[in-house]
């Protein structure tokens, strides 16, 4: 099977998709093709790492859910392959044979991927993010555009019985109408169906070892980065987070952190480090 896998790059995030695509490599089966796409976003990057192929350049639309929408969609348009794949260069595989987990699950699934937590009451729920989403060809279009109004999100409330099953949200709730909200309403309205990884926010069941306590206390105080997803009682990914934001480079403190928390991971359990 042929897969194309894109990721998005601005400045300071090369070191971030260089670990996505080593991830990638390591723990993929030998049974499929993947090509590592990326499209260039936010302005640019002043580097770029060789291991992922640069297939367009899109603007900076001075608002980061823009952008990011904006990329994905040229992404899906130049894919050539039966499986899309769209992930944040930020994310990392720990799942052995993931290539072949998700296409197992595309032949029951349109779209399979991580979710958010259903703690984050703003958020669709259920449905997969754009942090990692993989797609066969589908009979509807997918628009991963929010809805912004000035320099903010909006949101919508759920008023509606229909608004609630859809968004796995009760009434009186929010959604908050972020890139790829609108693709939960146009698959469920279409019939097509989803699998979706919930996210792991509680550091309690973390799979991630932490070094010690003081490395634990500084991660807790951004409790929605080293978000986890996990898949069959294994650790199928991890997420960074705002690795676009001055102060969360790969080599900053908490940058450290997770690649540190990653490598003992993955010396434990696979005997080698990324």
């Amino acid at each position: 099977m042929k897969i194309d896998m894109f990721t998005f790059i601005a400045n300071g995030c090369s070191d971030y998709a260089e670990l996505l695509h080593r991830s990638c490599e390591a723990f993929r089966s030998s049974n499929h093709t993947i090509k590592y796409k990326a499209i260039e976003t936010n302005g640019g990057s002043n580097e770029w790492p060789d291991v992922w192929e640069k297939v367009a350049t899109t603007g900076d639309y001075e608002h980061g859910s823009l952008n990011h929408a904006i990329a994905i969609h040229k992404a899906i348009e130049l894919s050539e392959s039966d499986i899309t794949i769209i992930a944040d260069c930020d994310m990392c595989i720990l799942f052995k044979n993931w290539d072949c987990f998700i296409i197992d699950k595309l032949k029951k699934f349109g779209v399979v991927g991580v979710g958010y937590s259903d703690y984050r009451t703003a958020k669709y729920y259920n449905f997969p993010t754009p942090h990692f989403m993989c797609f066969r060809k589908l009979p509807v279009k997918l628009d991963f555009s929010p809805e912004i109004k000035g320099e903010n999100v909006e949101r919508i409330n759920i008023k509606t019985k229909a608004q609630e099953k859809t968004y796995c949200k009760n009434i009186g709730e929010q959604v908050k109408c972020d890139t790829g909200f609108k693709n939960v309403s146009i698959c469920k309205n279409a019939g097509i169906n989803s699998f979706t990884m919930k996210q792991v926010y509680n550091f309690q069941n973390s799979k991630l070892p932490f070094r010690d306590v003081n490395q634990k206390k500084i991660v807790l105080k951004y409790p929605m980065q080293h978000s986890e997803w996990h898949c069959n009682g294994g650790l199928f990914a991890t997420h960074k987070q705002k690795c676009t934001v001055k102060g969360h480079e790969i080599d900053s403190i908490n940058g450290k952190i997770w690649i540190d928390r990653i490598n003992m991971f993955t010396k434990k359990w696979h005997g080698f480090m990324l």
